[in-house]
């Protein structure tokens, strides 16, 4: 009995890496799309950011260090 062996190139190898990535992205849009939480809270933030109300990323990051979150 003889077995098939199916040999795929880096160029394929990167493809299928690509889309699985790409899916990935996908099926997390969708599960946010559906949680209607998530969506109020991005609406929010961005409501925030218009009135001028944020603040720099490494404030965040500094912050969350300090918390011991990162």
């Amino acid at each position: 009995m003889s077995s098939a062996v199916t040999v795929i190139d880096d160029e394929d190898r990167k493809l299928l890496l690509d889309m699985r990535r790409l899916l990935e992205e996908l099926l997390e849009t969708l599960d946010i799309a559906e949680n209607r939480e998530e969506i109020e809270g991005m609406e929010e933030a961005e409501k925030e950011l218009a009135e001028g109300r944020g603040r720099p990323l490494s404030e965040f990051v500094d912050e969350l260090k300090k918390k011991g979150e990162v």
